[in-house]
């Protein structure tokens, strides 16, 4: 919603887009740790600010996890990034064990360490409204006049990152828009793509958003199964 201003303003009537939203690597030493876990993207939509952030100039992504996994949104990247170190070609890792926890491990403990072996990133830098409206999100894009340095900037963003897995999170078709000249589509499974980095490629999956309204564990085991 525009106000009076011309300024965008949220369901509660926050002013919407004024903080930079810092996002990328979560931990830099764990991500770049040299063994056989894959590096994972995950490309999400806006950023959320609570109500203690408004009035910043600047905030940080990696800052909502500080304290540990919170909410539904974190839970489930992490559940997803443990999934995907702990799955072979001859087994899915059963969700209930990581729920449960194994082998005397606190299953707690685990997804957080999980989680800081990842990157996330936003298409919007910019902080948005609770529910992300599609339209408006495509539009920040066709509608900005920077578009072009824009893109260009996401993409440094990406291959500074130089992940060996990208999972776009409800974000697939506006990713897709924006890169389709350095997509390869997938041929026998239509949500495995690759993507082409400037040094190498990584597999590109189109996924759900993790606060999508359905089971963690029907959410895992599709993107497991993928």
């Amino acid at each position: 919603v525009r106000n009076s201003t011309g300024k965008i303003t949220g369901n509660n009537g926050e002013m919407l887009g004024e903080l930079f939203v810092k996002d990328g690597i979560m931990n830099y030493e764990e991500y770049l740790k040299d063994d056989n876990n894959p590096r994972i993207l995950y490309i999400t939509k806006e950023a959320y600010t609570n109500a203690g952030e408004k009035g910043k100039e600047i905030s940080n992504l990696a800052d909502d996890t500080i304290d540990g996994v919170k909410g539904l949104f974190w839970s489930r990247l992490s559940e997803w990034t443990y999934g995907i170190q702990n799955t072979n070609k001859y087994e899915i890792y059963d969700f209930n064990k990581i729920k449960e926890g194994e082998n005397g491990l606190n299953s707690k403990t685990e997804m957080e360490k999980a989680l800081r072996r990842v990157a996330v990133i936003n298409l919007k830098k910019s902080d948005g409204d609770t529910e992300t409206n599609m339209n408006d999100l495509t539009g920040y894009f066709n509608s900005n006049n920077c578009k072009e340095k824009y893109i260009n900037y996401l993409e440094e963003q990406i291959n500074i990152i130089n992940p060996q897995i990208i999972v776009c999170c409800g974000t697939f078709s506006i990713f897709n828009d924006i890169f389709k000249e350095k997509i390869e589509k997938g041929k026998s499974m239509k949500r495995i793509n690759k993507f082409k980095l400037k040094y190498g490629e990584a597999f590109l999956i189109d996924y759900y958003h993790p606060s999508w309204p359905n089971s963690s564990e029907l959410l895992y085991n599709t993107l497991m199964i993928n």
